[in-house]
């Protein structure tokens, strides 16, 4: 019987045994393809250049909501934000405000907050007014130059692409020219109607600022002057109507005196005596 209880304890022990290694495996080989789930991911976010799609990407690992998909979502937000995509800028801002994938960083998070501001998007206005009113104003001056920064490395990026893309339009336009016969060039808009673009964002955006500024300015100041001129207009109509009342009433009540006329010969003769003899002399009175 004692025989029977041991082997029967030793199968138990194996079994048990078999088991926790099956599970420690299976754990190991789960962790292990995570593993090689993200950094797959990270290598096709290196090789992808369309930035939305690198967005969508990067909103797809972040959805996990593990630190291994962080770290590859923030490579998609990266690559996106670097090609001037707005919404991956703001998700990057908040993957650095938050410490997501990335060291957490307020000064970081602020630049791609602003820098997606400055590029027009206002989604991106409310976040970074509410990191902005937490962070120091020596934060936000160190943030300043990184935004700068930030604004040029995207402009190079634009010329880069404008100049790919020119060349494949003049591609095109010279496989149209000898296929079609067609001269694309002759259905390009006039140089008036073509829109010009500052080519700082952030210059653009500050003279904006001022313009508005200024047209605010104007219009107070006219309207200013629109009721200083309908006050003074109604001031000088009072006073004329005041003027004009006594005299009505002297007509109305017959007091008015008429004058003559005729002229005294006797008091002209003196007067032309005067003015002819003696001139006037100053009083000196003034």
């Amino acid at each position: 019987m004692f025989k029977v209880f041991l082997l029967f304890s030793l199968f138990l022990t194996f079994g048990a045994s078999a088991q926790e290694s099956s599970m420690f495996a299976d754990d190991a080989a789960s962790q292990e393809n995570l593993l090689s789930k993200y950094t797959n991911a990270r290598a096709i976010c290196a090789r992808m250049t369309d930035p939305v799609a690198l967005y969508e990407r990067g909103m797809l690992l972040a959805s996990d909501d593990n630190e291994d998909a962080y770290l590859a979502a923030a490579d998609c937000f990266m690559a996106a934000a670097t090609r001037n995509h707005t919404q991956a800028q703001i998700e990057l801002g908040k993957m650095y405000e938050y410490g997501r994938g990335v060291p957490q960083s307020d000064i970081f998070a602020y630049k791609w907050y602003q820098t997606a501001v400055l590029l027009g998007d206002k989604s991106a206005v409310t976040p970074r007014n509410r990191l902005e009113n937490a962070m120091s104003i020596d934060d936000i001056t160190m943030s300043i130059p990184l935004i700068q920064k930030t604004l040029d490395l995207l402009d190079m990026y634009a010329e880069r692409q404008n100049a790919d893309l020119e060349k494949k339009e003049k591609e095109l336009e010279q496989q149209y020219s000898k296929y079609f016969n067609i001269n694309l060039a002759d259905f390009d808009p006039p140089e008036d109607e073509k829109k010009a673009k500052s080519e700082n964002p952030l210059v653009e955006a500050l003279i904006q600022a001022q313009l508005q500024k200024e047209a605010e300015e104007k219009q107070k100041q006219a309207a200013a002057e629109a009721l200083e001129n309908m006050t003074g207009g109604r001031q000088r109509s009072n006073r004329s109507r005041q003027t004009r009342q006594p005299i009505e009433d002297s007509v109305s009540q017959g007091n008015v005196e008429e004058t003559s006329p005729s002229v005294s010969m006797t008091g002209m003769s003196t007067s032309m005596g005067t003015t002819s003899g003696n001139p006037p002399q100053e009083n000196g009175n003034f």
